[in-house]
């Protein structure tokens, strides 16, 4: 799924359209699709950290033998 679908979706269905919107309209349904699209989201986040992980494992560790973590992007030791 592409990372940003959740929110072409919302977009799609505010355009002008005399289509029915793609949402649930009840505020109970819609906070249950809401749920669903953000442990979606979470889930997609999840999956890539860990197949990151597991791909680029050796790329990264060279980063740290140069002292950078995984969150730094600059550092003075370059």
């Amino acid at each position: 799924m592409h990372v940003e679908s959740n929110d072409i979706l919302a977009y799609l269905d505010a355009l002008p359209s005399d289509a029915d919107s793609i949402f649930p309209q009840t505020p109970e349904e819609r906070a249950i699709v809401d749920a669903t699209l953000m442990l979606e989201n979470d889930q997609h986040f999840a999956l890539r950290e860990i197949t990151m992980g597991f791909i680029f494992a050796k790329r990264f560790s060279k980063l740290n033998a140069y002292g950078l973590d995984s969150g730094s992007l600059i550092s003075d030791k370059c």
